[in-house]
């Protein structure tokens, strides 16, 4: 049945493609969590016979490429973009186009300034870096320093987990002291590099938050190569290397998004919009603390099975 499905689901999009009126474009294609949230938009095309168009950067970094793909389509038939801007401000002009041009914009993951969507839909990104940096700061000693791992500046998502998470860190009175690259970073590589070069240059730090999957899977990486098995790691999403960190003891807690709901409802907002029908303005959803403690419970290892592919 499921692999009827599976030729079916690609029948459906190579030969409807040409007929949609709905672009997705996030912001890279080659992580985990943007390969769920396509997973979850191909779900409401198929179950509403709604054809759409995938089309993102490969790499969440690459803002010029995302604006590319959009305005490609700007004269085409599409008449819902549906985006996850790599950067609050520089995908501005490209919702304005759309919207100029008569078409509908919903936005989600990370917020675009302006106010210019129909519809937002993403995580409370700002209260999931409370949660974590809350149950963090209990794990570090007092006077403990700690690393924040940035993601690339102007993400709205991760720019707000990382505020949540240092006020978290700060209203916790325990005198920790944060260490922060400010420019950010946001390739695996480019965050196992800087973690190297800081956990070398900055002693007695112990312990590292990670504000996505590219950033917490680079620390990952860091960590192991230096076998520095007493860092407290910490951060958002997960793929196979971070779920085994989690296992291994190596990463304390975890924020999980549902990234397949989504791109479930992102796209059902826009096949509604196609419908003229109403929608929300703002859709939050929920985010879930993973921990050392939980994450062999039932419900959450098939959860996060169900998110990794075992």
């Amino acid at each position: 049945m499921t692999l009827l499905f599976t030729i079916f689901a690609s029948f459906f999009f190579q030969v409807y493609a040409e007929t949609a009126e709905i672009l997705i474009v996030p912001k890279g294609t080659n992580l985990n969590f943007w390969r769920l949230v396509e997973k979850g938009a191909k779900k409401a095309s198929l179950e509403y016979k709604t054809p759409i168009i995938w089309r993102g950067p490969v790499d969440d970094w690459d803002i010029k490429a995302q604006v590319k793909i959009a305005e490609r389509y700007l004269n085409s038939e599409i008449k819902v973009l549906v985006l996850a801007p790599a950067h609050e401000q520089a995908l501005t002009t490209v919702a304005q186009k759309f919207k100029k041009k008569g078409k509908k914009v919903i936005v989600f993951d990370s917020a675009l300034k302006g106010n210019l969507h129909d519809s937002f839909i993403a995580t409370d990104n700002f209260n999931s870096g409370l949660l974590i940096g809350n149950y963090f700061a209990t794990l570090i000693p007092p006077n403990g320093k700690i690393m924040v791992a940035r993601n690339l500046k102007g993400s709205d998502s991760t720019d707000k987990r990382v505020s949540g998470f240092i006020q978290a860190i700060k209203e916790s009175k325990k005198n920790i002291h944060i260490v922060t690259n400010n420019q950010g970073v946001a390739k695996v590589r480019s965050s196992l590099h800087h973690t190297l070069d800081s956990l070398k240059l900055t002693p007695g730090i112990v312990g590292i938050f990670a504000p996505n999957e590219s950033t917490m899977e680079g620390v990952i990486r860091a960590t192991k190569r230096l076998n520095r098995k007493d860092l407290i790691l910490a951060g958002f999403d997960i793929n196979k290397t971070i779920y085994n960190a989690l296992k291994e003891g190596m990463v304390k807690a975890l924020i999980l998004q549902d990234p397949v709901e989504m791109g479930y409802q992102s796209t059902s907002l826009a096949i509604k919009l196609l419908k003229d029908q109403p929608i929300k303005k703002r859709i939050t959803l929920p985010s879930l603390l993973v921990t050392g403690e939980n994450y062999q419970k039932t419900e959450i290892v098939n959860l996060i099975r169900q998110m990794i592919g075992q």
